[in-house]
């Protein structure tokens, strides 16, 4: 058994590179302490003798030895360097979730102050709304039209169409460049305007993110024109009468 235990122990030592150092020394104490511990037991004639209690003592302590090779390095250790590494993660799940957060204050901040009326609708339901849009609904505040059916803002004329725009959105997730539409105000007025939709998370649910231009003044602008074109061929129709 000695010689077991020496011929193991000198293995052990040629593949000391390939084990952990803290398991590798454990390990040695074990089988030289076991092969003492062995010569001791040969030697003894009674229990009481002490070479014995010598030999029991020495083989408790190689005993020792090997589970603190074995339960550091193949449980403590292991249970250690998750458990650092699951406090790491958490603190890294904290912080996105942080830096979201941020990022969602400052591309409200963004929304609110940009020169287009910008709103979410999930549900066919108006979710969020910026300053902008209650100002070319000809409304006094922002919450009277959250949690509203989206089809208090259409006309009739244009609900396909929107319905359409939405959906498609939606569905493929996408996002659909400005095309012309009408948009009913509150006080039942009709104005023309641009509409731009994009797929958006809010608050975790998918929706649709939309954005108005009111292009009224440019329609005005476009009627003057054509209003002074056909004056002009008036004129020269009289002319040259």
């Amino acid at each position: 058994i000695f010689c077991a235990f020496i011929g193991i122990s000198l293995i052990h030592f040629r593949y000391r590179k390939k084990l952990d150092k803290y398991l590798f020394i454990c390990l040695q104490c074990f089988f030289i302490l076991s092969a003492i511990s062995e010569i001791f037991f040969t030697s003894f004639i009674y229990l009481s003798d002490w070479t014995s209690i010598a030999g029991h003592i020495i083989g408790v302590l190689a005993a020792y030895f090997l589970y603190k090779g074995v339960f550091e390095t193949g449980i403590r250790r292991p249970y250690t360097f998750l458990s650092n590494h699951l406090d790491e993660s958490d603190s890294k799940v904290k912080l996105f979730e942080e830096i979201i957060t941020q990022n969602e204050q400052c591309v409200k901040m963004l929304i609110n102050n940009c020169d287009d009326a910008v709103f979410v609708v999930n549900d066919n339901k108006i979710v969020f709304a910026n300053k902008k849009m209650s100002e070319l609904l000809g409304i006094e505040r922002v919450d009277d039209i959250i949690n509203s059916s989206v089809e208090r803002i259409m006309l009739e004329e244009v609900k396909s169409q929107a319905y359409n725009l939405i959906n498609n959105t939606l569905n493929n997730k996408s996002s659909a460049s400005f095309v012309e539409s009408k948009l009913l105000r509150a006080d039942g007025q009709a104005i023309d305007i641009e509409v731009s939709t994009c797929f958006c998370m809010y608050k975790g649910e998918p929706s649709v993110m939309i954005m108005f231009r009111d292009i009224t003044p440019r329609k005005q602008i476009e009627v003057l024109k054509n209003n002074i074109l056909e004056n002009k061929k008036l004129i020269s129709k009289t002319t040259e009468l």
